[in-house]
């Protein structure tokens, strides 16, 4: 079953890559976090990196519902943080290895 789901994830980062790349981009750079994050600290990864001239808060915002409505990002709320957001982990592991994938191409 493990191995299925594995699958079907990585045939979803494929699509998500080829759609979107801004939003595989922080897809991957947020596994990083092993605990939910704010969505400033998603949102944050913009800052780093060469962005059209354009790109404003609004194109981060909607990158970001985009991993949300394909459920790649879950909402969790945490009483003394309030809403966070995290990867599941077999999400998360895809993640990882994608994003060790992009840094050596950097």
């Amino acid at each position: 079953m493990r191995r299925i789901l594995r699958e079907r994830l990585e045939k979803t980062f494929d699509r998500l890559k080829q759609d979107n790349y801004y939003a595989y981009r922080l897809l991957c750079s947020g596994s990083i976090y092993l605990r939910p994050v704010s969505e400033r600290y998603y949102l944050n990864h913009f800052t780093y990196w060469d962005m059209p001239d354009d790109w404003n808060e609004e194109n981060s915002r909607e990158v970001l519902g985009i991993l949300l409505d394909r459920y790649l990002l879950e909402e969790v709320h945490d009483p003394r943080y309030g809403y966070t957001l995290r990867q599941h982990n077999l999400i998360r592991t895809v993640a990882l290895e994608r994003l060790e994938q992009l840094n050596t191409k950097t």
